[in-house]
Protein backbone atom coordinates (compact mmCIF):
# COMPACT_ATOMS: atom_id res chain seq x y z
CA UNK A 1 0.00 0.00 0.00
CA UNK A 2 1.32 3.11 -0.41
CA UNK A 3 -0.52 7.02 -0.28
CA UNK A 4 0.34 9.99 -2.25
CA UNK A 5 3.11 12.09 -2.02
CA UNK A 6 5.29 8.73 -0.27
CA UNK A 7 8.29 9.09 -1.94
CA UNK A 8 10.17 5.07 -2.03
CA UNK A 9 13.31 3.92 -3.40
CA UNK A 10 12.75 2.76 -6.69
CA UNK A 11 12.31 -0.68 -7.21
CA UNK A 12 10.67 -1.34 -3.66
CA UNK A 13 7.22 -2.33 -4.85
CA UNK A 14 8.06 -5.40 -7.67
CA UNK A 15 4.69 -5.59 -8.19
CA UNK A 16 5.07 -1.73 -9.77
CA UNK A 17 6.40 -2.86 -12.87
CA UNK A 18 6.05 -2.09 -16.38
CA UNK A 19 5.79 -4.47 -19.64
CA UNK A 20 8.69 -2.43 -20.43
CA UNK A 21 10.03 -3.26 -16.86
CA UNK A 22 10.30 0.21 -16.15
CA UNK A 23 9.57 0.81 -12.15
CA UNK A 24 7.42 3.27 -9.99
CA UNK A 25 5.20 4.49 -12.97
CA UNK A 26 2.22 5.03 -10.73
CA UNK A 27 2.93 6.99 -7.55
CA UNK A 28 6.23 8.55 -5.98
CA UNK A 29 7.25 11.61 -6.86
CA UNK A 30 5.18 14.11 -9.08
CA UNK A 31 7.17 14.53 -12.64
CA UNK A 32 8.70 17.38 -14.74
CA UNK A 33 7.76 17.32 -18.38
CA UNK A 34 8.60 19.40 -20.93
CA UNK A 35 5.07 20.97 -21.88
CA UNK A 36 3.48 24.14 -21.14
CA UNK A 37 1.14 24.27 -19.07
CA UNK A 38 -1.96 25.44 -19.59
CA UNK A 39 -5.14 25.36 -18.10
CA UNK A 40 -7.65 24.03 -21.72
CA UNK A 41 -4.03 22.28 -23.37
CA UNK A 42 -6.46 19.54 -24.62
CA UNK A 43 -9.14 21.68 -26.30
CA UNK A 44 -6.89 22.29 -29.44
CA UNK A 45 -6.00 18.92 -29.74
CA UNK A 46 -9.59 17.80 -29.87
CA UNK A 47 -9.61 19.78 -33.26
CA UNK A 48 -6.73 17.96 -35.02
CA UNK A 49 -7.70 14.90 -36.74
CA UNK A 50 -6.91 11.26 -34.54
CA UNK A 51 -4.23 10.36 -37.19
CA UNK A 52 -2.42 14.16 -36.46
CA UNK A 53 -2.19 13.79 -33.13
CA UNK A 54 0.57 11.13 -32.35
CA UNK A 55 3.66 12.55 -30.63
CA UNK A 56 1.65 16.25 -29.88
CA UNK A 57 3.93 18.57 -28.26
CA UNK A 58 1.26 20.60 -25.81
CA UNK A 59 0.42 23.86 -26.02
CA UNK A 60 2.45 26.62 -27.46
CA UNK A 61 1.85 29.27 -24.28
CA UNK A 62 0.95 28.68 -20.55
CA UNK A 63 -1.49 29.92 -18.35
CA UNK A 64 0.63 31.76 -16.02
CA UNK A 65 4.03 33.12 -16.18
CA UNK A 66 6.33 30.42 -17.57
CA UNK A 67 3.65 27.24 -15.61
CA UNK A 68 5.23 24.31 -16.54
CA UNK A 69 3.42 20.37 -16.08
CA UNK A 70 4.68 18.25 -13.30
CA UNK A 71 2.07 15.03 -13.50
CA UNK A 72 1.33 12.67 -10.71
CA UNK A 73 0.50 13.23 -6.87
CA UNK A 74 -3.14 12.41 -7.52
CA UNK A 75 -4.59 11.20 -4.25
CA UNK A 76 -7.18 9.21 -6.69
CA UNK A 77 -3.92 7.95 -8.07
CA UNK A 78 -5.10 9.00 -11.78
CA UNK A 79 -2.91 8.64 -14.80
CA UNK A 80 -3.72 12.24 -16.11
CA UNK A 81 -3.24 14.46 -13.31
CA UNK A 82 -1.56 17.14 -14.04
CA UNK A 83 -1.33 20.81 -12.58
CA UNK A 84 0.96 23.69 -13.41
CA UNK A 85 3.60 24.70 -11.28
CA UNK A 86 6.65 27.78 -11.90
CA UNK A 87 10.32 26.13 -13.11
CA UNK A 88 11.46 28.22 -10.07
CA UNK A 89 10.00 27.04 -7.44
CA UNK A 90 11.17 24.30 -4.93
CA UNK A 91 9.41 21.21 -4.24
CA UNK A 92 10.74 18.07 -2.71
CA UNK A 93 7.28 15.79 -3.60
CA UNK A 94 9.53 16.46 -7.71
CA UNK A 95 11.55 14.64 -9.47
CA UNK A 96 12.14 14.06 -13.45
CA UNK A 97 12.34 10.66 -14.78
CA UNK A 98 15.31 9.78 -17.39
CA UNK A 99 15.02 7.86 -20.78
CA UNK A 100 17.47 6.39 -22.81
CA UNK A 101 16.53 4.96 -26.17
CA UNK A 102 18.25 1.44 -26.34
CA UNK A 103 16.93 1.00 -30.05
CA UNK A 104 19.71 0.32 -32.26
CA UNK A 105 18.90 1.79 -35.69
Amino acid sequence: PRSPNQIDVVGRHQEDRSVYGVYDMAGNAWEWIADLYHEEAFKPLAQIPFERRKNWLGPKTSSGTSLRVVKGGDENWSVFARRGIRMTDKNPQIGFRLVLNLSSK
